[in-house]
């Protein structure tokens, strides 16, 4: 009996030492499984800071892209505005220049025919000496000549007329 009993002794440090290891390595993987979880709570608290530091990044971001846009559409009106003043600037400036394109040759033609319904010694007025009238005469030659914008063959022969009159009278060669 006494080998069942050494054996059973044997048998019960077997245990106990087992049951030791047991709780020993149980420990441990209690100091592990606490570790773990405390490193998990830790990185739980940085990812709901990191998620925080997001949001309000997130919605800075969000703010300055709404400010930006009402800046962006503000001047976008402005633009608009503007290029619709300078479309109507540009068609008054073209009315502007075809009213006055056809007053300069509204003008042109009356004073071609003002002058022409009048006297042409009304042209020499002035003239009282022989090289006046003839430096009157060959201004108005280059002003009436028909190859100019403003020429006219009869007016040109109305002033050859007058000048041929003034030649006889002031005695000009």
């Amino acid at each position: 009996m006494d080998q069942v009993y050494v054996t059973a002794e044997e048998s019960a440090k077997v245990i106990s030492n087992w049951c030791f290891r047991k709780t020993v390595e149980s420990t441990a993987d209690d100091s592990q499984i606490l570790e773990e979880r405390e490193e998990l709570e830790r990185q739980q608290r940085l990812l709901e800071h990191e998620r925080e530091e997001f949001l309000r990044e997130k919605n800075f971001e969000e703010q300055r892209l709404k400010q930006e846009k009402r800046l962006f559409d503000m001047k976008w009106k402005m633009l608009e505005e503007e290029w619709r003043k300078l479309v109507a600037e540009r068609e008054r400036v073209e009315r502007r220049k075809s009213f006055y394109a056809r007053m300069e040759d509204f003008e042109a033609k009356e004073r071609i025919r003002m002058t022409s319904d009048h006297s042409v010694s009304l042209l020499f007025a002035g003239a009282d000496h022989p090289a006046s009238v003839k430096k009157r005469y060959k201004d108005l030659i280059k002003i009436f000549h028909p190859d100019n914008t403003a020429g006219d063959t009869g007016m040109i022969q109305k002033i050859n007329e007058e000048y041929e009159k003034l030649k006889k009278e002031y005695g000009i060669g």
